[in-house]
């Protein structure tokens, strides 16, 4: 339900006022968030992981109106590795699995970010 509610609020946030976005966009991002966190596992479970994505994607979506490229990365990235610490915590095996996926595909994504910086800053 979080899902579909968070998809209906993206796909028209790019036709939405400049104001009302500047007012209503971090708080829209923010409820999403908050309510992603504070799911329960058990309510989480019936939930797969492609759809779990789509929340964060489009929590990504209405931020990129509000907030710069490198802020809304960040943003985006410190909800995905705080979905990995609540899923490694998880009761569920399937959800530690998928967590330590995701963990292991924001490690892999900082690493070549990381040595790509390095290689252009020495030549």
């Amino acid at each position: 339900m979080l899902g579909c509610l968070a998809q209906i609020v993206t796909f028209p946030s790019v036709v939405l006022h400049k104001n009302f976005i500047a007012e209503y966009g971090q708080r829209i991002s923010t409820a999403i968030r908050k309510r992603l966190l504070q799911a329960t596992d058990k309510s989480l479970r019936d939930v797969r992981k492609e759809q779990i994505d789509a929340i964060i994607k489009s929590v990504e979506n209405v931020s990129r109106r509000f907030l710069s490229k490198e802020e809304r990365d960040i943003q985006a990235e410190l909800l995905r590795l705080e979905m990995c610490n609540k899923n490694l915590n998880s009761e569920f095996l399937e959800r530690r699995i998928n967590a330590i996926k995701d963990l292991n595909s924001v490690l892999w994504k900082n690493s070549v970010t990381t040595s790509y910086a390095r290689t252009t800053m020495s030549t």
